[in-house]
């Protein structure tokens, strides 16, 4: 089966239901009383320290606001097992001669090929055979000669290169030591196809370093797996190979497909997987999924300093790098524990560049916790698709979908419930180039339930985009509870997010659209929404905090519910405990206002559209500068058509 991710695409679906010239909005309430505008003194130029990531983090309104955006934020260190260098050399050596693909000599041990290499030299192909007949500790280097040399696999018997499944093996393509392949790999197996995958390297094994290759036209380049149930893989590492592949760069696939059963109980665990300094260029670049399995783990995993660049394949969904525990039916549950992804660059067309995701596709019970993202690249490289449908670029979301995404005909419907993210750090990055949404965060999708997004804590980062001529909801930070959309066979309901933090970014947003309709009311430079055409889901103890926002749209809005395609009622969705503190929003709301004129920098919303019993509480707005006055906003209790019910209430100091 051909692995592949659910999206959050109820946004996509809900605006192919909006006319490109719908009517002004109607409002049904009078404006809540805002307060009087009063000129605010400049920010002040220097950093404050309580802004700086610590457990404590912005937990009480600063004496001095300190310098807004990314200018005021300081990043951490990195730990020195992020950064530890590779190990190149270990146990006994074995030194390929030629560039043939063949098996001549004797493989049964490492003396018997060195005495008996047949009369070409030892290949790669005989050397791997040999780690795997006579298990050690193995290095396998290659004869300077080799240098500039391509191996065509498969050209002797049109199979892959053996797999790695009994030995700790080190395979060192660098020849003249600069940390640059030496040695190409070129696919003579098969022409690779959707759904047939050729890749020169499966492992599952412990203690593995692949390092300094070029591997050229095979569907994927590298694979870990696991082949039984009970397994323990520690300390794999592949750094500074260069990939142009057809389907995906490197993956790791927990489980075996199993449709329609669930998934089968594996307790496989993967431990210091180490991914550094390596070129990708495919459809999809790194995919780390604990996928069709139960009670699998993956920790200490390190994915640094790489480039990836996506593409497009035909219909198929393209990613930069993806993180995910479960997919399909779980009888247990997966974990993904303890992960640094840092300075990375990732650019390309793609369904989303960057993903971590709990629960998956009807998948329940599955945790990612302590996630570190840090100092990466992620560039759209294009705003919009051909069918003008935006492009968002990073989604970190639990309870992804239900089982009919894959299988639309299985039943009972599965949908996912009590998945869980929790303590993910989205620190220093940089996200461009998108035209719907540059960070998303979400606690179900689809008809989803009982999901939760934990202590998230974005900060630090430049978010830039154009608010693109299509699309309902176009963000920097989009942070909604949940969302159902046409095709889902219930309500996503009774998801939560809490503990967020949204500090001392810079997000701004360029308009390329020709006019404003009134849907621009629900996105935003932040946008925080409780519910999209949902019920009970909310949002807790929000920090937006020195952030500065460039829009031509609300800088930071807040709208308990909102629906706007027929026959879906969002209702009793809540964002409460959120704090609005040292922003600083800049831009022209003419476009909008045209349509809401009172809309103000801030806006504080109950409902939009067919809304009922939503509400925004316990909201504190203070020392913001907005358009140049202090703390600037509007408060609706219902707008747009349909709504009763909903509620706003401000906290005052």
């Amino acid at each position: 089966m051909k692995k592949r991710v659910l999206l959050l695409t109820f946004v996509w679906m809900l605006a192919a239901c909006v006319p490109a010239k719908a009517p002004a909005p109607t409002r049904t309430a009078t404006l809540l009383p805002t307060p009087l505008p009063t000129a605010l003194p400049p920010l002040a130029m220097t950093s404050t320290p309580t802004l700086i990531p610590t457990p404590e983090l912005v937990r009480a309104l600063p004496a001095v606001c300190g310098t807004p955006g990314v200018a005021g934020y300081q990043a951490p260190a990195l730990p020195d097992s992020v950064t530890a260098p590779i190990v190149l050399e270990k146990g006994k050596v074995l030194v390929v001669t030629n560039n043939s693909d063949e098996i001549n000599g004797d493989v049964s041990s490492r003396a018997a090929l060195v005495n008996n290499p047949g009369a070409d030299g030892i290949s790669l192909r005989e050397a791997l055979m040999v780690t795997r007949n006579d298990p050690s500790d193995y290095t396998i280097r290659f004869d300077p000669k080799l240098k500039g040399m391509t191996i065509q696999v498969g050209s002797w018997d049109h199979t892959t290169l053996p797999v790695w499944d009994n030995s700790a093996v080190i395979v060192n393509g660098d020849v003249d030591g600069d940390g640059q392949p030496d040695i190409t790999l070129e696919n003579d197996v098969a022409e690779p196809s959707i759904g047939f995958a050729i890749r020169p390297f499966q492992i599952h094994s412990s203690g593995n370093t692949l390092y300094a290759l070029k591997v050229v036209g095979f569907s994927n380049a590298v694979i870990f797996d696991a082949p039984s149930t009970n397994q323990v893989y520690e300390n794999n590492t592949v750094s500074n190979v260069e990939m142009d592949v057809f389907d995906g760069g490197i993956g790791l696939d927990s489980g075996k497909y199993n449709w329609p059963q669930p998934n089968p109980v594996t307790n496989n665990t993967w431990e210091g997987l180490k991914i550094t300094g390596n070129t990708i260029r495919s459809r999809m670049g790194i995919s780390i999924g604990l996928t069709t399995s139960s009670g699998d783990r993956l920790e200490d995993l390190v994915i640094l300093g790489n480039t990836i660049s996506v593409a497009p394949l035909k219909d198929e969904e393209t990613m930069g790098i993806a993180l995910s525990a479960g997919t399909w039916l779980n009888q247990g549950g997966n974990t993904i524990r303890n992960a640094w992804i840092v300075n990375n660059t990732i650019e390309g067309a793609s369904t989303f560049l960057f993903y971590i995701g709990a629960g998956l596709i009807g998948s329940s019970g599955n945790l990612v916790e302590n996630v570190w993202v840090q100092g990466n690249q992620i560039k759209a490289t294009q705003p919009v698709r051909a069918n003008g449908v935006p492009y968002d670029t990073v989604l970190i979301a639990t309870g992804d979908g239900a089982s009919t995404y894959s299988q639309p005909n299985f039943r009972p419907i599965t949908y996912p419930e009590n998945n869980i993210i929790r303590n993910v750090w989205f620190t220093g990055n940089v996200v461009e180039g998108f035209g719907g949404s540059g960070v998303t965060v979400t606690a179900g999708c689809c008809g989803a339930r009982h999901n939760t997004v934990e202590d998230i804590l974005l900060l630090g980062n430049v978010v830039n985009g154009v608010f693109a001529g299509s699309g309902l909801s176009n963000n920097g930070i989009y942070i909604i509870g949940s969302g159902s959309g046409l095709g889902d066979g219930q309500d996503s309901a009774d998801n939560t997010i809490s503990r967020l933090t949204i500090q001392n970014n810079s997000i701004q947003q360029d308009n390329i659209r020709a006019f404003f309709t009134g849907q621009e009311f629900f996105s935003g430079g932040i946008n925080l929404v409780g519910g999209a055409q949902s019920e009970s889901n909310g949002l807790q103890d929000v920090w937006i905090v020195a952030n500065k926002v460039d829009s031509p749209v609300v800088g930071i809005n807040l709208v308990g519910g909102w629906s706007q395609t027929d026959g879906f009622i969002s209702k009793n969705n809540t964002i409460s405990g959120a704090r609005l503190w040292c922003n600083q929003i800049n831009g022209d709301l003419g476009m909008l206002t045209a349509v809401f004129p009172e809309v103000k920098g801030i806006n504080l919303a109950g409902g939009y559209g067919v809304a009922q019993g939503n509400q925004v509480t316990g909201v504190e707005v203070l020392m913001n500068d907005v358009l140049g006055k202090k703390d600037d906003m509007s408060v609706y209790q219902d707008t747009g058509t349909g709504g009763q019910g909903n509620g706003v209430e401000l906290k005052t100091p």
